[in-house]
C-alpha cells in the first residue's frame, strides 16, 4: 500500500531544513558553546554558507577512500558516545541504527554529506525511540550488536532496526570483503528484536524481484517471521520512515529523489517461517 500523498509530495524539499539544522548542530554546537550570543549571531549565516558549500561539494564530487575511512571513524566515535547514554530505566523502546562500512566514489553511504544524513536520521528516530548505533562489516556484526543491546537492557524492546548500506535485489554490501546474500540469511537471525518489530533496509533495490529471483528483503522476512521488512524496489537516494505518533509504529517508509513525489518502500511480513531453500546465488551485482 502506498504511503499517503501528503507524505510523498515534496518529501525532500520539506526535509532539507531539518537536515541542514541537524548538520549545523553536529558541526558547530561545541564551538558555539564557548561563544557569546553576539558572536554566534554574527557567524551563524557565514557558517551556514560554509556548511552548504561543504554538503553541495560532497554531493557532486567523488569521495576518496581517505574520506570514507575518516567518516567511518567519526561515525563510530559519535555512535560510541550515543550508546553510553542508553539507560535501562527509560520507558522508550530501542531503535538500532547500523551503517555499512563500504562505499563507492559517489559517497552515498559514507560521504561527508552522508555523515550528517546519518545524524539527521537518528535525530528523527529519537523523537520516539532511544537509539543504539554501530558501523558494521558483516551480518555477524548485526546479530552480535542486537544481542549485546538486548543483554545490557533485557527489559527494553528493540522495535526498529535500520540498516544503511549499498545493495541490490539479492544482496547487501556491508563491508569491503563481505556481501550479505540471500543464501546467508539464517532462521530467526534477528530474534533479539521484538516480534512486532520492523527492519528497514536502507539499501537500493533490495525489494526488487523477478519471476526467477526473490529479493533479499523477502528472504529476510521469510526467515524472521512476524517482523515487518521495509525495503525499496528502486534506487534509494533519500528515505524517511513514517512513524505513528501514538503507537510509535512504523507504518511506511518513503524514499527516492523526491523533489516532487517519493516512492513507497515494499513491505514484507510472514506469520510463520517459510521452509524453502534460498534462491541460488547468481553472481555479483553492481552496488546501488
Amino acid at each position: 500500500m502506498s504511503a499517503p500523498i501528503t507524505s510523498r509530495f515534496l518529501m525532500i524539499p520539506r526535509e532539507i531544513p531539518k537536515y541542514l539544522a541537524t548538520a549545523y548542530s553536529v558541526k558547530y554546537s561545541q564551538i558555539e558553546k564557548n561563544e557569546n550570543i553576539f558572536k554566534r549571531s554574527i557567524f551563524k549565516i557565514y557558517r551556514f554558507i560554509l556548511l552548504a558549500k561543504e554538503i553541495i561539494f560532497s554531493t557532486i564530487s567523488f569521495t576518496s577512500s581517505l574520506e570514507i575511512n575518516k567518516n567511518i571513524k567519526r561515525l563510530q566515535k559519535d555512535f560510541d558516545e550515543k550508546n553510553k547514554n542508553l539507560k535501562d530505566i527509560s520507558s522508550k523502546d530501542i531503535c538500532v541504527y547500523l551503517v555499512g562500512s563500504v562505499d563507492n566514489p559517489g559517497g552515498a553511504i559514507l560521504g561527508n554529506h552522508l555523515y550528517y544524513y546519518h545524524h539527521y536520521k537518528i535525530k528523527n528516530f529519537e523523537k520516539y525511540f532511544d537509539v543504539a548505533a554501530k558501523v558494521i562489516k558483516n551480518n555477524k556484526d548485526i546479530t552480535s550488536f542486537l544481542e549485546e543491546i538486548k543483554s545490557k537492557y533485557p527489559t527494553r524492546n528493540i522495535k526498529v532496526m535500520d540498516i544503511v548500506c549499498h545493495g541490490c535485489n539479492d544482496r547487501m554490501f556491508l563491508g569491503d570483503s563481505f556481501e550479505y546474500k540471500i543464501s546467508d540469511v539464517k532462521n530467526d537471525e534477528f530474534k533479539a528484536m521484538s516480534q512486532d518489530g520492523a527492519i528497514i533496509l536502507d539499501a537500493c533495490s533490495t525489494a526488487q524481484e523477478t519471476s526467477s529471483q526473490l529479493s533479499i528483503a523477502r528472504q529476510i522476512a521469510k526467515k524472521n517471521p512476524f517482523l515487518r521488512i521495509f525495503a525499496p524496489k528502486y534506487p534509494l537516494f533519500f528515505s524517511k520512515p513514517l512513524i505513528n505518533k501514538t503507537t510509535k509504529r512504523i507504518e511506511n517508509v518513503v524514499h527516492g529523489f523526491a523533489i516532487f513525489k517519493a516512492f513507497t518502500c515494499e513491505t514484507f511480513r510472514y506469520e510463520r517461517e517459510i521452509d524453502e531453500s534460498a534462491i541460488p546465488d547468481t553472481g555479483k551485482r553492481s552496488r546501488g
